[in-house]
């Protein structure tokens, strides 16, 4: 086994750093594709300030659909979003 690897900026782990750095963010379901918008307010009630959103899948919403989301986000204009995600080295 590997050890996890976290690639994203350690300034912004915390859902508040994410939300006062104005970080656009969204879901996307990794089976059908479905892409939500997601709102601060509901992430911070759901997991707090202060916890974080790399590597958190959620099941999909969209009714027929087993599959999870994953959240994404970008930290600069024109740049690309990229999954919140922990990947294996």
């Amino acid at each position: 086994m590997g050890t996890k690897v976290t690639v994203w900026p350690k300034d912004l782990h915390t859902i508040r750093a994410m939300r006062d750095a104005r970080l656009p963010v969204h879901a996307k379901c990794a089976t059908c594709g479905l892409r939500l918008r997601v709102s601060y307010d509901l992430l911070i009630m759901k997991y707090g300030l202060h916890n974080d959103l790399v590597g958190k899948y959620e099941p999909c919403p969209r009714m027929g659909c087993h599959g999870q989301y994953v959240y994404y986000a970008k930290t600069g204009e024109g740049l690309p979003f990229r999954a919140l995600v922990e990947h294996v080295a």
